[in-house]
């Protein structure tokens, strides 16, 4: 995503959130109806497909509103241009440097992502030309999601309405949503499943809860499960999306207080998988402990905040850290918050008959995935 979308998704976020979160609840609750099936019995629910199409639905409501958020053709374009995107990738990453530029637009998920741009300019450049004729005056009566954002961030720096690059933009926002939001609801359903003694003493807390919010899902009602948000975490820390983060190449050379020489064009990142599993750093780190965070964040109110799932610290880096920490990790702590604690308040869960273990991850480079062909079994109480 360019720099000024990552602004207007940044800033957008910042200060809608709260009036997006009912949305954010209703499209979690209606996509769980549509995705998941009946559950009368014992029923195999293949769990990384269900939560990406959660994921795309919910994501493209607050990214490009009413107009398309229940659009079936624009919810099919996000799911493949995500896949080709992460086709390209893995294709790319297994040549060469030299190789790439020669080889790229013969393969096969380039050609296809140039007919996803095509397909995006043609359903969402006629909505933002219906919007900017509408000439809609005031902040209030302007449609609140991230297809108005970017055209009130671009207009605020002078920009041109490119909306060519603007729909490409939707496409690299939606990537970045289903993407990281599937994968971690995933991971946990998957640690819920092979961990099936946790489930009563998380669904006590949203049951109640939700007493205390006469019935509903709320942003404050989140924000009260911490024992979820500490199960999230500690499911994070033992799963994380890959082995590294925040990587960097250096513009420059840089010389560091203890007297390190950087040369320029070095790459640079953060240890994602070993921190947390460092002793010095936490203790029995080999050991899953769904409410290890849950604690932590009762010590203080400095510990309250600095524990939670969406926190970002040195230690615990899987979004990020400073000021380019992931922009969206809030709107995805709430999506994936607000989905567990409906699938866990609905329904049973645990590993298909005769399986014993916790699906294992794929890894490829430096990247790790949940096991996308796994079924899970569902029973809806």
């Amino acid at each position: 995503m360019s720099p000024m979308g990552l602004r207007a998704l940044k800033e957008g976020l910042a200060q809608n959130l709260g009036k997006l979160m009912p949305s954010i609840i209703d499209e979690v609750s209606y996509s769980l109806d549509k995705e998941l099936p009946p559950c009368k019995d014992w029923t195999p629910v293949n769990v990384y497909d269900s939560t990406t199409l959660i994921a795309a639905t919910v994501g493209s409501r607050i990214m490009t509103g009413p107009e398309l958020g229940h659009n079936q053709d624009w919810i099919k374009l996000l799911l493949a241009y995500t896949k080709d995107v992460i086709s390209c990738a893995i294709w790319l990453k297994g040549l060469p440097h030299v190789a790439r530029i020669t080889v790229l637009n013969f393969l096969p998920p380039v050609r296809r992502l140039r007919r996803h741009y095509a397909t995006a300019h043609r359903m969402a450049i006629p909505i933002m030309e219906a919007r900017k004729k509408a000439c809609l005056g005031t902040k209030s009566t302007k449609p609140n999601d991230l297809m108005q954002w970017i055209s009130d961030r671009a207009a605020a720096e002078g920009n041109t309405y490119d909306f060519k690059h603007q729909a490409q933009l939707q496409l690299s926002a939606g990537l970045a949503s289903i993407w990281s939001t599937s994968k971690t609801c995933t991971h946990n359903l998957y640690d819920l499943a092979y961990r099936k003694e946790y489930i009563e003493t998380l669904r006590q807390e949203i049951i109640e809860v939700l007493a205390e919010e006469d019935g509903h899902l709320t942003k404050q009602g989140l924000a009260k499960m911490k024992k979820l948000d500490s199960f999230m975490k500690e499911s994070q820390r033992v799963n994380p999306a890959g082995f590294v983060t925040w990587d960097r190449q250096t513009l420059r050379p840089l010389n560091l207080k203890d007297g390190t020489h950087i040369p320029k064009g070095t790459y640079l990142a953060l240890p994602v998988a070993d921190t947390p599993t460092n002793q010095s750093l936490i203790s029995d780190p080999e050991t899953f402990d769904p409410w290890r965070f849950y604690s932590l964040r009762s010590r203080s109110a400095e510990d309250g905040d600095r524990f939670q799932f969406t926190s970002t610290d040195v230690r615990y880096s899987h979004f990020g850290y400073g000021k380019h920490a992931c922009p969206g990790r809030f709107f995805a702590g709430q999506q994936i918050k607000a989905t567990l604690a409906l699938i866990i308040r609905d329904f049973d869960i645990k590993l298909q008959d005769g399986v014993s273990k916790r699906p294992a991850n794929w890894v490829y480079g430096l990247h790790a995935v949940p096991d996308p062909k796994v079924k899970v079994l569902f029973k809806r109480r």
